[in-house]
């Protein structure tokens, strides 16, 4: 189970890292919020 939560982690964090890089132009600041926050929530489990 921790190696499943690691794995969903990392991949949280690089789809955080592409919606930032790329701003597409439906990513608002509501989902930058959101993003933000769920994986700073995941890395604390």
């Amino acid at each position: 189970m921790k190696l499943q939560l690691a794995q969903a982690t990392d991949m949280l964090a690089e789809l955080y890292e592409l919606l930032e890089k790329y701003a597409p132009t439906w990513y608002t600041q509501h989902h930058h919020e959101k993003a933000e926050s769920t994986l700073r929530l995941v890395k604390k489990v």
